[in-house]
């Protein structure tokens, strides 16, 4: 789906903003929701991530962008040692197999504050 990077692109452009936010700002009783909010992002972009390494695992990016490995190119392209990397793609192999779990990571730190 081209519409995905374009969908990143927006996301990495809002957290921008947060980023820049003052946090100081927020009243003393936002803060436990918005700690629940800023987990369930963060689970959210690792899913996405882990099914980013699947995706290229599946169609040989790595081959294609000169790295020889899944394991080398995300090493590579995410800054990680070949270790870091090595367990990634275990652990997005092993989520695959396991939708109940990639669900709730996905589903992770939701508290229903807006």
């Amino acid at each position: 789906m081209a519409g995905i990077a374009a969908l990143l692109r927006q996301v990495s452009d809002l957290m921008d903003l947060v980023c820049a936010a003052d946090l100081d700002e927020l009243a003393g009783g936002e803060i436990p929701g918005v700690i629940g909010l800023n987990q369930a992002v963060q689970a959210k972009v690792q899913s996405t991530g882990l099914r980013l390494a699947l995706v290229a695992d599946r169609r040989n990016v790595a081959q294609r962008e000169g790295a020889g490995t899944t394991q080398a190119f995300i090493a590579r392209s995410q800054g990680v040692s070949m270790r870091e990397a090595g367990k990634e793609l275990q652990l997005a192999r092993d989520l695959e197999g396991a939708p109940q779990t990639q669900a709730a990571l996905n589903d992770a730190g939701e508290t229903g504050v807006s």
